[in-house]
């Protein structure tokens, strides 16, 4: 983590990477293994506890909502978030470097 006690998503060192075709075969056999795969590359992190907000994401000049439940944990958020992105992109391989934080609720994604 970047600090201590992190207080956005910016504030993480997360290692993922949004990738369209691991996305098509997941969501059809099976979502937890997208969690799964986030907590075993994210192991200190993936148990945080999201705040309740709807979230709005910049990334390829694309814009979108994210909406995160109260309770929610970051590897089920971060596993919808991949949903969402790869959503407006059918072939996405994008190594993500980190979250630009805008606002408390306006973030731009960042990769290659």
């Amino acid at each position: 983590m970047k600090n201590k006690i992190p207080k956005t998503i910016a504030d993480l060192d997360i290692n993922w990477t949004f990738d369209s075709e691991l996305e098509s075969k997941l969501i059809i056999n099976n979502a937890q293994k997208k969690i799964d795969l986030f907590k075993e590359l994210n192991p200190k992190i993936a148990n945080l506890v999201m705040k309740s907000n709807e979230n709005v994401f910049h990334i390829l000049g694309k814009q979108f909502y994210a909406g995160a439940l109260l309770g929610e944990l970051l590897s089920e958020y971060m596993s919808y978030l991949n949903l969402k992105v790869c959503c407006r992109f059918t072939e996405l391989k994008f190594k993500l470097s980190h979250f630009e934080r805008i606002s408390d609720t306006e973030y731009v994604i960042h990769g290659n």
